[in-house]
């Protein structure tokens, strides 16, 4: 093929892709995929999910990343993913689907759905897309009623590994989880998701062990698999190392510097300050003083 024909060729076709917003996205990030390496998690939680995957030596298994993204951006299962696990991603924002489904075309073993999970859908779900009922990695961000949908998960299956986000915000020793509603929009605020005692509050008792938090990311490990390689920290602790004291964080959690008085706070107090700001959302949510 002549040079100018083929330069003719290559420019139309970059033009086609650019002019395509998740085209776009999907070359600019294909490109950076060829080095699954590189960790696109915010905070670094890829780099702490590979981290106990390894020490537990789960070469291969299956991974349900829930909140999934676009598969690039804010993912810690990716390299996961990259590396022939089998697994279920779902996203239900249609742009980010869009460009989850054009990065994770070539990954044979992982089945995308485009849906809002609920503590109402998700068995069905599971049973749908076949997800074992011992599986290797649980990775949930849906920016609400996270720990109702993992409380439902965890009537049914057993997951080795459960990472969600957590509301950094809410100091230890204060129970608070966003209700499940149909209508429920996250706003970009304060309000989402639940507590890290709340999350310790509900998973601890299913004979996990809280590894660590990481900003907010909460890790918890299934104890018969991990025996003594792991150590059960308070939630204190794991808050207070993994954020409160947290290199740099912030800077990367400045906009949380309105309410960071909150930390230096007794819970009971704390939770009448934590009544005013989410005063819009009154009967959205449950708080309460929590020994976990």
């Amino acid at each position: 093929m002549p040079i100018k024909i083929c330069k003719n060729f290559v420019r139309q076709y970059l033009k086609k892709i650019l002019n395509n917003e998740n085209e776009r996205f999907g070359f600019v990030y294909y490109g950076k995929m060829k080095n699954s390496s590189i960790d696109t998690s915010s905070t670094g939680e890829r780099k702490n999910l590979e981290s106990i995957v390894k020490t537990l030596n789960l070469d291969k298994g299956f991974c349900v990343d829930i909140g999934a993204n676009d598969g690039f951006s804010n993912s810690c299962t990716l390299g996961l993913f990259s590396n022939s696990w089998r697994g279920l991603a779902i996203e239900i924002n249609p742009k980010k689907f869009a460009t989850l489904s054009y990065l994770y075309k070539s990954f044979e073993n992982v089945t995308l759905l485009k849906l809002g999970i609920q503590p109402r859908n998700i068995l069905k779900v599971f049973e749908a897309c076949n997800v074992p009922q011992k599986f290797e990695v649980l990775n949930i961000d849906i920016d609400s009623y996270d720990l109702e949908v993992v409380s439902t998960i965890l009537e049914h299956y057993r997951p080795k590994i459960i990472t969600m986000e957590i509301n950094e915000k809410i100091v230890p020793g204060i129970f608070f989880s966003v209700r499940f509603a149909e209508d429920h929009i996250f706003r970009g605020d304060h309000f989402f998701g639940a507590s890290i005692s709340a999350v310790c509050e509900v998973i601890k008792p299913k004979n996990y062990k809280l590894w660590k938090v990481v900003y907010n990311n909460a890790f918890f490990i299934d104890a018969e698999v991990c025996n003594d390689l792991i150590i059960d920290l308070p939630s204190l602790e794991a808050w207070r190392i993994g954020y409160k004291e947290a290199q740099d964080r912030e800077k990367l959690f400045h906009f949380n510097s309105d309410v960071d008085y909150w930390m230096n706070l007794e819970p009971t107090y704390a939770i009448r300050e934590i009544n005013k700001i989410f005063k819009i959302y009154s009967g959205k949510y449950d708080i309460r003083l929590s020994s976990y």
